[in-house]
């Protein structure tokens, strides 16, 4: 698993990242390009992402300007390319939390897509000029935010995509968005972020924030938020379990469903006194006999570069101050202590 700091200004930043993953991006680059090209609706939405960017987020335009410029690749084409809910691509994921009784938390999340490899994807760190720092499993065609990430302020969060699901592609790709997320100074300011964005897809937030104590999932509509504020287990995978769509029935959620019923049934089973990190861990490894009810699709099973699979599993002890990371394309493992990172 590769590993990448980046610093300085947010242009400065992605143009670091951009130079990073040139090869891998220049490459993705052709399909944005034809889209952009060929499709009125891609290339409307562009028009309108960089003057909602521009007037709104213009740190997040900045980056985005930076990663084209390090990468060589067109700037229109590289908003588009960091917009992958507009061109239909979308993963799944599920995540586990346990609250203990001396109040530190223990959290996983397994990150499941495809396409992914050991070129395009690193763990990335960008420290800004003031010295705080954001840090995640980052993806060539995607900003740092919309996988897994910890930052300087003390917030670890996991995001879990939503189907089935509406869109509008007059608002922004959730994948720009939750580069913003990132910014969060609390859970107090994670949520307003979340309130104020509007955008293509829905998308769920799992959120620690550990110098408060307070944890939350919120699922972000379209427009609105739905909140649940997690006490001692939770679990999630791809469907909204609050808001109103919930429930759905199980033949629209492929096996969300399943993954989060399997997951929830294994927290639940758990010790919340004796129970380790490990223990989530294995949670989120289960692996049954079709690919409909599994929770980690096996790079051994499956090919990633064609279907759905486990790509990564990120993981956090509160008590333990460490951050690790499986690199399941890589077949390696990393853990990281906060103070030191």
């Amino acid at each position: 698993m590769k590993y990448f700091e980046a610093k300085g200004t947010d242009y400065e930043l992605g143009f670091q990242v951009g130079a990073f993953f040139k090869a891998e991006l220049e490459k993705m680059a052709g399909r944005a390009e034809t889209l952009l090209r060929e499709n009125e609706k891609t290339a409307k939405y562009v028009s309108m992402a960089k003057e909602k960017l521009s007037a709104e987020y213009p740190a997040i335009l900045d980056e985005v300007y930076g990663r084209a410029d390090g990468a060589g690749v067109d700037r229109d084409v590289m908003l588009l390319l960091l917009s992958p809910d507009i061109m239909e691509l979308e993963g799944g994921c599920t995540t586990v939390i346990l609250k203990k009784p001396d109040g530190n938390f223990l959290f996983s999340h397994n990150e499941d897509d495809k396409g992914y490899s050991v070129e395009n994807t690193a763990i990335i760190k960008y420290t800004r000029p003031d010295g705080s720092w954001f840090a995640g499993y980052t993806y060539a065609g995607k900003l740092l935010g919309s996988t897994t990430g910890f930052n300087s302020f003390g917030l670890v969060m996991s995001s879990n995509s939503i189907y089935p699901q509406s869109t509008n592609t007059g608002f922004l790709s959730r994948y720009l968005m939750q580069r913003d997320l990132m910014n969060a100074k609390d859970a107090g300011d994670m949520l307003a972020r979340l309130a104020r964005m509007k955008v293509v897809r829905p998308f769920s937030m799992n959120v620690i924030d550990t110098k408060s104590g307070f944890a939350f999932n919120a699922e972000k509509d379209l427009e609105k938020i739905y909140v649940t504020p997690i006490g001692e287990r939770y679990a999630r995978a791809n469907h909204f379990k609050t808001g109103p769509y919930a429930p759905l029935p199980h033949g629209f959620l492929g096996n969300s469903i399943f993954r989060d019923w399997k997951a929830s049934q294994g927290l639940f089973r758990l010790d919340a006194e004796s129970a380790g990190l490990k223990d989530l861990q294995d949670i989120l490894d289960y692996e049954g006999p079709d690919y409909h009810e599994t929770i980690r699709y096996s790079t051994y099973k499956y090919d990633p570069a064609t279907t759905n699979v486990t790509v990564c599993n990120f993981s956090f002890d509160q008590a333990a101050g460490t951050v690790n990371y499986r690199d399941y394309l890589g077949r390696s493992e990393r853990t990281w202590k906060l103070s030191e990172f």
